[in-house]
């Protein structure tokens, strides 16, 4: 037979109470509609689970071993609701983040520290990596929301959150950092400082350039953020980089922004998820914060 889960509640609540009636009273029933669930439990499982000893009952055997069961198949439904209401409401779960470089290092900490704070059971996972592999990373399943900057793709879905400024750094002493208006002519002439292929910022400045059909003077290539600011500290060129990336630089004076024309570039920060997929709810709640600090601002 299909055991019915009322049919196990109105069950336990005889067996806990050995009453009839004390059970009605709390289930909120009538006493004949309890005594007919426990006869239909009866026959459907074709064998006795209470015994009437003069006005009191008691458990058969049968009754006493189907107690333990009854308890614990609806203990077990009770932490399968709960569960379900926890992970909906992004109380509990994992949260996959990856995000490029720059706002991976200098700006996602910060928002997944406030998220961790809201929801300390969330289990949370991190990676940065650039553009290519964190589309990669989306695609195959691997992560369950990427923060990056613009780059349209089809299949994602894109929402901004958040505003970043792309500068020109040198050195303080680099012959620019005392001019006004430098155009983007005499920028394409210096030798310039590079992120690797796909990321993004590279590949922001790269059509910045060839829409004026500039070709940049490339004097060396790193992966990463924090290398080419050691390197433009010692002369060796002048980089595109996030202003998010300098703000202990410029403090110090180790570095000098550029006033060069088309710059600042303003792009958006976004919140990226994979169009036409549900989004796992800790992720979800992790989207709607970074929603919600942007209408908030």
């Amino acid at each position: 037979m299909d055991l019915s889960f009322h049919q196990l509640h109105v069950f336990v609540a005889v067996a806990r109470n050995l009453s009839f009636s004390r059970a009605a009273e709390e289930l909120l029933l009538t006493q004949p509609a309890v005594s007919m669930q426990i006869k239909a439990l009866e026959r459907g499982l074709g064998i006795p689970l209470i015994d009437h000893v003069g006005k009191r009952i008691q458990l058969t055997e049968a009754g006493q071993d189907l107690y333990v069961r009854a308890t614990r198949i609806l203990g077990l439904a009770t932490e399968a609701v709960e569960a379900m209401a926890d992970l909906r409401q992004g109380r509990r779960g994992r949260l996959r983040v990856v995000a490029t470089t720059t706002v991976g290092i200098y700006i996602v900490p910060s928002l997944l520290g406030a998220y961790h704070r809201r929801y300390p059971t969330v289990e949370i996972k991190l990676e940065v990596a650039n553009w290519e592999r964190t589309c990669e990373r989306l695609f195959a399943g691997e992560a369950d929301v990427a923060i990056a900057g613009p780059h349209p793709q089809p299949g994602l879905h894109m929402e901004p959150f958040m505003d970043d400024e792309l500068v020109v750094i040198a050195a303080p002493y680099h012959p620019l950092a005392l001019r006004q208006g430098i155009t983007l002519e005499e920028l394409a002439a210096e030798p310039m400082l590079v992120r690797e292929p796909g990321s993004g910022t590279r590949a922001g400045v790269e059509k910045l350039f060839a829409d004026r059909g500039l070709q940049p003077r490339r004097a060396m290539e790193l992966s990463r953020n924090g290398a080419i600011k050691q390197v433009a500290k010692e002369g060796l060129g002048v980089a595109v980089i996030s202003r998010a990336a300098l703000s202990l630089e410029l403090q110090a004076g180790a570095l000098s922004v550029l006033d060069v024309e088309c710059f600042p570039i303003v792009r958006a920060w976004n919140v990226i998820t994979r169009a036409g997929f549900t989004v796992p709810p800790a992720a979800a709640a992790f989207c709607a914060e970074l929603r919600a600090d942007r209408e908030g601002s």
